[in-house]
Order: C-alpha cells, then structure tokens, then sequence
C-alpha cells in the first residue's frame, strides 16, 4: 500500500540492533495511528531495507508483486496516484474540509500519512543529528552549492532583475535559498565544468535523446567529499540529464539525508532541452515559470536534507509529484508544519517568512533581461557591470577625483576575501591614476552618487597570473560590490586639501579658463552653512582679488569648464587666512564652501600664438597693471603680472636692437619689482632671489643691490647686506639710503659682537662656580669621579651659538 512508502521516507535509521529498530518503529505507527494491521507490514519492509529521503522510492500496489514508480515514469501513472492527486488538490487551499478530504482518502482505501512535528523531530533525534547540531550548527551552518557540467548560454547571461536588484542565476538560487533557510549561509562552490572531474559517475545514454544521463543516487558519495568543513549539506547543480533507475527514463533529481548531499538537474525543465537531436545551444530563452521551477526544486530537494518529507495534506513546497505539470503546480510555500520543524532549527520565528513574501512579490512583478554591461574600452568582457542599487543623483566622478566608496571582494565561489564594510572604515583612493586594479578605475568611473553596483572582473583587469598573497590565486576571476558615497578633487597647489572640488554637473565641452582669461561667474558663499555673499562677478583669472575674490576661488575658477556647476571648499590660507573677514562675520582661520557656477569666459591668447611685438605690448600692459596693484597694495597680484612679463620675453630671440632693448628693461623691471613685493610680504629669500636675476641682467644695478641688501638684513646676515650696501656706493657714491644702512649694519654687527662676548663670559662665570661648587662636594663626599660629573655638567649648558640666536630672534622680535 502506499502507506508504506510514507512509512520508509519517515523511518530511515542508521544501522542498529534489531531489538531497538523494531521497538521505534512500533511507536512511530503507534504515534501517528496507524491501524495495527498494517504495522507489522510496515516492520518488515523497515526491517530488510533502510532507505534514502529521496522522492524516487518505490511504492507497492495491491497485487504487490508489481512494483511501480511515481517519479520517473511518466508514461506509466497509475489510477491510484491520479485519484490521490485530483483529491488532494480539490481541498489544497481550503483549510476547513481537511475532515472532508481525509474521509474521501479513506473512501479510496488509500492511507496518506502526513509527517507531522513529532515524526520529525523523532527522525531526527534517531539519526542523532540534532545532538551533534547542538555544539557543530556554529560552525557546520552553511549549505553549500555545487555547479556541475555546462549550463547553455542563455541561462548564464541573463540577469535577474528583482526590484532594484540585479542577480545572475547562481546568485538567484543562493539569494532565495538563503531566505528560505533563515540561519543558514548558503554559498555557491567553484563549478566542476568538466565530464572528467567526475568521470567515475555511473551514467547511460538516453535511448530517445541520445544524450548522456547520470545515476543521481552516485552523486551523494562523491558530493559528500566536496563538503567543506563548515558546511552542514552539498547540493548539486547542474543541466545534465538524471536518471534513478535503468528502467526509468528521468529524473529531477534525488537527495539522501544519510550523505548530506543531493543533487538536480535544471535541463528537463525547459522543453527543448532534451529533445531528440535539439542541442542545448539553440534554446534562446529564460522565461518565468523556468526560475520559479528551479527556484522551487533547489529549496524542495534541500528540505529532504533537513529530514522534511513530503506533504499530503496541506499546500506546500513539498508536496510529491509525478509529472513536470505536478511540479510546477506546487506552492512555493511550507506548510505551517514543515516551517515549525525548519524554523526550530535555528530557533527562528515563523514571522521571517515575510521576507520570502517580499522576494516572491518582487519575482512576480519584474521580467528577465540581458546580464550586465561590459564597460570595458575593448569591449572584452573584461568588467561586468551590474547595478544592484541605482544612484540618488545623476553626480559623476571624474579621473583624478579622491572617491569614496565601501566594498566587498569575493571569488566566483561566493567566499570573501577582503571587505571594507567588515573593518567599518570606507575606502578612498584616486581614480584614474593606477592606484587600485584596472577594473576599479574603469567601473568607479561609471558609477553615480549612491550607487551600488556588481562588477565581476577578469583576471587581465584584476590581480593576473601573479594573484594576491594567499588569498587570490593565479588568474581569478573576482566579484566586487562597490558603494559609492562621494568623491572630491584636490585643486590646491601643493595637493593638500587646502581647495576641494565636488562637481555637481560637467559643463560643456573641454575648454577651461587660462591665465589672464576674462570669466564671469556666479557664486554663493557659506560659512558653517550659513549663507554670507551672493553675487554675480566678472573678473580677470589670477586678478581676482581685484574685485574681492579670494584666492582659492580664483585658483579653482580656472580648471572650470562652460557652464559647470560645482562644490568649493577652501581652507583659511586661500581664503581670509587668520585675520577672518569682519564685514561677512568669518572668523580667523574659518574653512569656506561656495556653490559656484561659471556662466562665461574668454581666454587669453596663448602666448605661443603671439609674435614678438604682441609679446612686448602684453609685457607692458602687465608692467603697468603690477604698477597698479601694486599701489593698491596687492602684492600677490602684483607679483602675477611680474611672472607674466618674465614668461612673455624670457625666451625670446627673434627681437630687433630696439626691440631687444626694450625687452632687458621690462625684465630687469619685472625682476626688481617683484622683489619690492617680496619685501613688502616679508618674503625675504625670494626677494634676494629675483634681485640675483635682476642683477644678471645689469651688473652695476643700484636697486637690485639695495633691496638684495635690504632683504639679508631682514634675514640677520649683516655681514652679506654690508657687502651690498658698499657695492651700491661705487657706482652711487653719494646713495643717502646706502649710509644709512650702513650705519645700521655696523651698528647690529657691534651689538652682536657684544652680545657674543656677554655671553661667553656668562658661559665661563657659570661653568667656574659649578665647577667649583662641585669640587667641594666631591672633597666632603668623598667623590673620585670628578671626570665624569664634569661631562654631565657640560651636556647641560647651551652652545654659545644657540644662545646668540635665541637672544638676538627676541631682540628682533
């Protein structure tokens, strides 16, 4: 009867003596009612054979001399299954005529025995799994799947959109596993894609197909030994066609609850799989009710690994069934009875299922597309992209821009090898610049702000044939899951976040404003986020002070392009430094931010389209603007002008006499003015700097002599000002100035030359009383090492020169 085929699912014990076997099957029948005429039936056929959970058992008829099967055989279904099935369907959602379908079951003279909570924790106490699970289930808590052979084409490159979420077909089937076994870590294993790599497999060729089958019951062995350490049960993957028996023409799959192991097969699903000479590459579609059969006989087949047996009773995931059409009919829901013993587990509440009801929501409302976009140059493969989580806003990273993302590396496989999220500190680095792999620079690159993405990268594009470490071996292939948080670009000078740039919107085309170009710009200036100036301005780039622009502003205004809108911060020295800005409320030393867009500008004429005449004209257009800055006592800007005559004319040669003439004394101007700008910012040393050119340039200058002098006597060395000073005179004999400051030095040098002697003496008188207070000690004390009390005493006194320096940078103070 099919009783006994229930009762073979239910009782699967490991080998014991004979007394104990017989003593708990008795109570199982007992527990569950079986009437007592059947029982020892069931005995015998417990006692002479121990089976697998497997759907694939066989059940025996009333004439039991004939045996049949309710898998595999799909010409041969007998009345007795049909009628068992029509009934059971009629009541499957309509919990209150249970009492009607299970008077009709009798009526049929069939017994359907429905496992219950106790049958099952009595199954499980039996093979003393959940006693081991007590102190293994930390670290045996994972469920493991294992791809097996080729999957055609059309399979790996779709994409699963679910949501906002993208996923491929492995990622899928662990993603709903892993909701289904709440508790669980459900990882995908390195694919086993060749026949040789489990070449002693038994297997046939079909006899209509002609292709070639493998017996599911030789996985469970040779799946069992691919189980790792931590995993708790090995579930096998694949396309090839099964078979359970040689008189049976297919299976789905089959699972044994003894080896922790099953195995399934995908292909039967799609009708032109296996049809006589259809090859598996023509088949060019993924449609819905395909996922939702392998989704459901992935979480089927696993439950048999977790001791649940098939339901009779109630609508449910694991419902039995004996054709394709019944498989597909099943819920992808456990029964209230069979989540109660999965959810036991783990002691997990029956209330997580909602996350299965939202990931079947999601499954139900969207549709299959083509896997994720190659954003390689080559067009290669290389990087897949996949977005699991579109941006918050259309903002972009540009290369040279510091990004800010988190990520997650992990092999094909699923096992992570390094994570930002695990160290909860986010990751930055340059893009563009071959700081990280190729594939991060060329996929950051197309991500946008809030952006979560997947990029599986080549190995070419990743670590190569040299790997990394122990981690990731010779030619991996690597995923990565990369947020994008924000980015910023470094505009300052000397690269030290003193000027941040975060563009909101690129602009137009690829120009920027050059030195000297005309910009007109609208910016909005924050302290603390505090709204301070508003303003519309149109100013000369490197002038902007001219028209009360800050330098930061001014810096990063010329790496704009047309109609670029973007995000300015700027610290304190390019901004209002440690005096603050008393008219906007700014406090000394106060970081700044301005939302800044450029409207229009006109670049200068580069200087190397200007002939010789235009060079000397802007030459003298710069000499007189300096003049005028400077004036209005704006040295810096002053000093830009400067720089602008000596990179118009240093380098030109093509100048007639008169012409030549006038290029020596704008130079020697623009040399000697600048350094009148120097010493007005007291920046002694490049003021000596541009008087050393300027006297390059004339030899006998008198200026340049004076204001070099000024500048070592800014700097102390009078010695050297003192040369200078003489030097003005031979050729200026009468240079009242040049006296003066001669006085000067002579008299800074003699009060040096007496602070020297002060000092020394005061060295000598301390050292002499010390020396002899330490004498006297050392007669009372007794002391013999007077040497070695004299070098300690000696370490302690200053030098004679760091004394003359440290009195002398107070008196200049």
């Amino acid at each position: 009867m099919y009783f006994v085929r229930r009762a073979r699912y239910l009782i699967t014990f490991p080998r014991k003596k004979k007394e104990y076997l017989y003593d708990k099957t008795r109570k199982i029948c007992e527990k569950i009612y079986l009437p007592k005429r059947e029982i020892e039936k069931v005995i015998s056929v417990v006692m002479s054979k121990n089976g697998n959970s497997s759907f694939m058992c066989p059940w025996t008829s009333n004439s039991e001399k004939k045996k049949k099967f309710l898998i595999g055989n799909l010409e041969n279904k007998g009345n007795i299954e049909r009628k068992l099935y029509s009934l059971s369907y009629s009541v499957l959602d309509n919990s209150t005529e249970n009492e009607l379908f299970v008077q009709k079951i009798h009526k049929a003279n069939v017994y359907m025995l429905e496992q219950t909570y106790i049958q099952w924790k009595v199954l499980w106490e039996t093979h003393d799994v959940r006693n081991q699970c007590q102190c293994i289930f930390p670290m045996k808590s994972v469920i493991y799947l294992q791809p097996l052979g080729q999957f055609p084409d059309f399979v790996l490159r779709y994409t699963f959109h679910l949501g906002n979420t993208e996923m491929d077909l492995l990622t899928l089937l662990r993603e709903f596993a892993q909701i289904y076994f709440l508790g669980f870590d459900v990882k995908i294993c390195l694919p086993l894609l060749k026949d040789s790599e489990h070449s002693g497999l038994k297997s046939r060729v079909h006899s209509v197909t002609g292709q070639k089958q493998f017996l599911s019951s030789s996985f469970f062995p040779f799946l069992r030994k691919k189980l790792p350490k931590d995993g708790y049960c090995i579930l096998g993957i694949t396309w090839t066609d099964l078979y359970p028996a040689e008189d049976l023409n297919f299976s789905l799959g089959e699972s044994s609850f003894q080896h922790k192991s099953g195995i399934f097969c995908f292909g039967r699903f799609e009708p032109l799989s296996f049809q006589a000479g259809q090859p598996m590459c023509d088949i060019t579609e993924v449609d819905e009710s395909l996922i939702w059969k392998m989704l459901k006989v992935t979480v089927h087949e696993t439950c048999h690994l977790f001791g649940l047996m098939h339901c009779e009773i109630y609508s449910c995931l694991m419902n039995n069934s004996t054709s394709l059409e019944e498989a597909m009919m099943q819920p992808i829901f456990l029964s209230s009875l069979r989540l109660v013993a999965l959810s036991s587990l783990r002691r997990l509440q029956e209330s997580k299922q909602i996350h299965l009801l939202q990931f079947c929501a999601k499954m139900t409302q969207e549709e299959t597309t083509v896997a994720g976009i190659d954003i390689t140059p080559k067009q290669d493969g290389g990087v897949i992209k996949e977005i699991l989580r579109p941006a918050t806003s259309e903002e972009q990273p540009t290369n040279g821009d510091t990004v800010i993302v988190h990520y997650v590396g992990t092999l094909l496989d699923g096992s992570e090898f390094d994570s930002s999220r695990s160290r909860g500190e986010k990751f930055s680095f340059a893009l563009g610049e071959e700081k990280v792999i190729k594939a991060w620079d060329i996929g950051v690159a197309t991500m946008k702000k809030g952006e979560l993405s997947r990029f599986t990268c080549k190995s070419d594009y990743a670590y190569g044939k040299r790997g990394f470490l122990d981690k990731i071996g010779p030619d991996a292939t690597l995923v990565f899951e990369v947020e994008l948080f924000d980015w910023k670009e470094d505009l300052s000078p000397k690269k030290d976040d003193s000027i941040i740039r975060r563009m909101i919107s690129k602009g137009e085309g690829t120009d920027t404003p050059n030195d000297g170009a005309t910009v007109n710009v609208h910016y909005i200036g924050y302290y603390e986020d505090k709204q301070f100036e508003d303003r519309d301005v149109t100013f000369v780039i490197g002038e902007g002070n001219a028209e009360d622009i800050i330098e930061g502003l001014d810096i990063a205004v010329k790496h704009f392009k047309f109609n670029e809108h973007s995000n300015i911060e700027i610290d304190a020295k390019y901004a209002y430094g440690e005096e603050g800005n008393a008219k906007f409320n700014i406090p000394p030393n106060a970081r700044l931010k301005y939302d800044v867009t450029l409207k229009s500008f006109e670049k200068a004429k580069e200087i190397w389209r200007m002939d010789a005449k235009e060079k000397l004209k802007q030459a003298e257009l710069a000499k007189n603007k300096g003049t005028q800055y400077y004036k209005s006592e704006k040295y810096q800007i002053a000093v830009r002008q400067y720089k602008k005559i000596v990179s118009y004319l240093e380098n030109e040669s093509s100048l007639e006499d008169d012409e030549e003439v006038q290029k020596k004394s704008l130079l020697l101007a623009a040399h000697l003015n600048t350094a009148l700008c120097h010493l007005k910012t007291n920046d002694s040393h490049r003021a000596i700097q541009a008087c050393d050119k300027a006297l390059e340039i004339d030899e006998q200058n008198v200026k340049g002599f004076f204001r070099r002098g000024q500048a070592k006597m800014n700097e102390n060395d009078y010695k050297e000002a003192l040369d200078d000073f003489n030097c003005l005179l031979k050729f200026e004999p009468d240079n009242k100035a040049a006296k003066n400051h001669i006085i000067i030095c002579t008299k800074k040098m003699k009060d040096y030359k007496e602070k020297e002697k002060k000092l020394y003496a005061n060295i000598f008188s301390k050292y002499t009383m010390e020396n002899a207070k330490n004498e006297i000690e050392e007669e009372k004390d007794g002391n013999k090492d007077e040497e070695e009390d004299d070098e300690e005493e000696e370490q302690e006194l200053p030098t004679p020169t760091e004394g003359m320096i440290t009195e002398e940078m107070e008196a200049e103070k």
